[in-house]
């Protein structure tokens, strides 16, 4: 028959959602027991099966076979026709710079390889920038000129207003990157917690993935940041 979508449901009481079908992939979000969710395509054989859910609002995972229980034969689902490559690390760097990449041609960034990219890490600045997380730098490689640039941040309930501001940008690579106008930029500020743009670039290449704090002063927000 003709591979159809289906829905399952998670049967652990938590399951990490990544962003490729398996654990190699960097964690994008989590799901709980009962949580049901779109079933869009599946890959891999039955000792280690992973199914692409739909996740609302434009945003996709995947998630193992032994997590959750299927409505339907897996048989009945179609294999993905695209898998997304493995990042070349998934170390999210300290502001300062530490853990930098062999392969980084930008001090701080790491190389994570082509797109489809998206990763979850937490920044924070506590006044002192020696022992702060204000910014993480992410080299990414696009064959394309049109991508979609997503950013989601998790706030603390007590926040108001303009406390803990959040921003994704895209930039070229040259050595004054910081002084040049972002290609692309997503600002998250008072009780905004995600947003997507559509980026339009020069070419294909190389190009600089920013995720930073708004401000200086005592911050944090968890954060998951995506290029596709």
């Amino acid at each position: 028959s003709t591979p159809q979508p289906g829905t399952l449901t998670i049967n652990v009481s938590s399951a990490n959602l990544r962003s490729g079908p398996g654990t190699s992939y960097s964690t994008v979000g989590s799901a709980t027991s009962g949580q049901q969710f779109e079933v869009i395509a599946q890959n891999g054989i039955a000792s280690d099966r992973w199914y692409l859910i739909d996740r609302g609002n434009g945003s996709f995972a995947w998630v193992a076979d032994q997590l959750v229980t299927l409505s339907q034969s897996p048989n009945q689902i179609a294999v993905a026709a695209t898998i997304p490559p493995t990042a070349q690390s998934q170390v999210v760097q300290e502001g300062s710079g530490s853990n930098v990449s062999s392969s980084s041609s930008v001090p701080g960034a790491v190389n994570v390889g082509a797109i489809p990219f998206t990763t979850s890490g937490e920044l924070t600045e506590t006044g002192d920038m020696s022992t702060s997380n204000s910014e993480d730098l992410f080299i990414i490689t696009v064959s394309k000129t049109q991508v979609s640039l997503s950013l989601t941040i998790v706030r603390d309930p007590w926040e108001t207003g303009d406390i803990c501001s959040g921003f994704a940008s895209i930039y070229n690579i040259d050595s004054n990157w910081r002084s040049g106008s972002a290609l692309g930029i997503i600002y998250l500020g008072g009780a905004e917690n995600s947003s997507t743009i559509s980026v339009t670039l020069p070419g294909s290449g190389q190009y600089l993935l920013s995720v930073s704090l708004g401000r200086a002063g005592t911050c944090g927000i968890p954060y998951t940041v995506g290029v596709q």
